[in-house]
């Protein structure tokens, strides 16, 4: 260069700014994010002097901006997932993978960026939305004292459809309960009450589920159609101690006018479930309930047993009539216990017993050959006053079949 040639350099712009005294939030978070997913807007946080000018020196021995949660109560705050402490680079900290698994049960969060410990800023608010369902979790179960037979649990189960960082999802569909025994996959006992159920904006609550059958190792099954199934540590029912009905062992059967009944009845001392309960106190009586009081019919024979280990057995029932009884009932009763019995309607024949046949369901008048009727045959047995009424065991109906070539044939029934 000539000594008199002018020569001269342009540095880049920059600001002759003071020392930091304020952060500005660039960038925020979107109003509304997916729980586990980094924020499709990070946080971009400028430094800035009294002037607002980008402060781009710093006067600590490193400058840098911690990121964290502000939420309602505090006290619950999750933790903010990702790289929270980012140095300040020319004026600026660029977030780059911030995320929260938690939902604050739609609540709204903050984040408060914090410089040094001395100087603040907080974003915009922000909600972070469940993750798609993966499971059911239980929230409340009956306990072990609160499983009698028979009766509505204490404790209903609630549940609710949640995702993968236990937060609920608010999911509508529909959950299935079901009891289980001994580590079984299948049902093999009937859980009482409404066990399907809508489940709404996520929860599941059951309001009147209860046991009948005594015994141990059962388990609750949840399930619902998209979910894995879960179920609930084993417990045990109990029977109850006093009974409160009576149930059948045996229902009698034969009932023919002034003889004994061809088979006798015995009756239960049960709980609330309809489990045995092996009392040896107390009795019950049989008596006679007719549609048609009258004055010649009677029960007769042995009226009142003995409970023995829950059992009461009668041995020579008989209903004393000169003629046919339609539809009465044997009505059991135990006083200590204050608990009763009825039998279904039953016929009594006369003496003589069943006489003759009757059809009561009649076959198509058109079927396929080599195939079942579609409607098979049924017949009713009638004392000599037409009356329906039960046969002795062992005997049989036998079928025929006849036809000729100017009728579609003809069915014949003996016994």
């Amino acid at each position: 260069w000539a000594y008199d040639e002018v020569v001269s350099v342009t540095s880049d712009f920059f600001d002759v700014a003071g020392p930091p005294h304020n952060l500005s939030v660039e960038t925020n978070p979107e109003d509304k994010t997916k729980a586990g997913v980094p924020f499709s807007l990070q946080p971009v946080i400028r430094v800035i002097d009294l002037d607002n000018l980008t402060s781009s020196w710093c006067p600590f021995q490193v400058c840098s901006i911690n990121a964290s949660l502000t939420c309602d109560p505090p006290d619950i705050c999750p933790k903010l997932q990702g790289t929270t402490q980012v140095i300040v680079k020319r004026g600026l900290a660029n977030f780059t993978d911030l995320s929260l698994l938690q939902t604050n049960n739609g609540k709204t969060f903050r984040m408060k960026f914090e410089l040094n410990e001395r100087i603040f800023a907080y974003s915009w608010p922000f909600i972070v939305l469940p993750a798609d369902p993966t499971r059911i979790s239980i929230q409340s179960i009956p306990s072990q004292n609160d499983i009698l037979p028979g009766v509505s649990f204490r404790v209903q189960p609630r549940l609710i459809i949640v995702d993968m960082y236990d937060n609920l999802v608010p999911a509508s569909t529909w959950m299935l309960c079901e009891l289980l025994q001994a580590g079984s996959l299948q049902p093999q006992y009937q859980i009482y009450g409404h066990s399907n159920i809508s489940v709404v904006d996520g929860n599941a609550q059951f309001t009147d589920l209860y046991c009948r059958t005594a015994g141990d190792r059962f388990s609750l099954s949840f399930s619902t159609p998209s979910l894995p199934s879960v179920q609930t540590d084993d417990f045990k029912v109990t029977a109850g101690s006093v009974p409160t009905s009576l149930s059948y062992l045996q229902a009698a059967h034969g009932f023919r006018s002034s003889a004994v009944f061809r088979v006798q009845p015995s009756v239960t001392s049960v709980d609330a479930g309809g489990n045995l309960v092996p009392v040896n106190e107390g009795t019950v009586t049989a008596s006679l309930l007719l549609s048609q009081p009258s004055a010649n019919v009677k029960l007769v024979g042995t009226l009142t047993v003995s409970l023995l280990k829950g059992i009461a057995t009668f041995t020579d029932l008989a209903i004393n009539s000169l003629s046919s009884v339609i539809r009465a009932q044997l009505l059991f009763s135990s006083g200590v216990y204050n608990a009763q019995l009825k039998s279904e309607y039953f016929n009594v024949s006369d003496m003589a017993g069943a006489r003759s046949l009757t059809l009561v369901q009649l076959i198509p008048n058109e079927n396929r050959a080599n195939a079942s009727f579609a409607l098979q045959p049924m017949l009713a047995s009638l004392d000599i006053n037409d009356v329906i009424v039960d046969v002795e065991s062992g005997i049989f109906v036998n079928v025929s079949i006849s036809s000729s070539e100017s009728c579609c044939g003809y069915i014949g029934y003996d016994f």
